[in-house]
């Protein structure tokens, strides 16, 4: 886990990430969400409101309930763990057909 604060170059953190959670228990918009979505980092996030607007589950992310933090690491372990396996990140398919 990493708390860079405030930083310029969005894209190049996004880069270096392999998962982005959102565990809240209530978000608006999700910008961060959407970021990593455009970003092509896979998202895992709570149902917490703004994020299920954002994310089609199993498609753009992976939805999990919000009052669950076992499933939510369980969920963040096999990703990471199929990422592991293939050798390579998991890249969800984007909106628009942009694998």
């Amino acid at each position: 886990m990493v708390f860079t604060g405030y930083v310029r170059d969005v894209p190049a953190v996004l880069a270096a990430l392999d998962v982005i959670v959102c565990a809240s228990h209530e978000e608006g918009f999700g910008l961060a969400v959407v970021e990593a979505i455009a970003a092509g980092v896979p998202v895992v996030s709570t149902r917490c409101g703004g994020p299920d607007d954002v994310i089609e589950h199993g498609l753009t992310g992976l939805l999990v309930p919000v009052d669950d933090p076992l499933r939510l690491a369980n969920v963040v372990e096999r990703l990471l763990a199929v990422a592991s396996r293939l050798g390579s990140p998991i890249v969800p398919e984007r909106p628009g057909g942009r694998g």
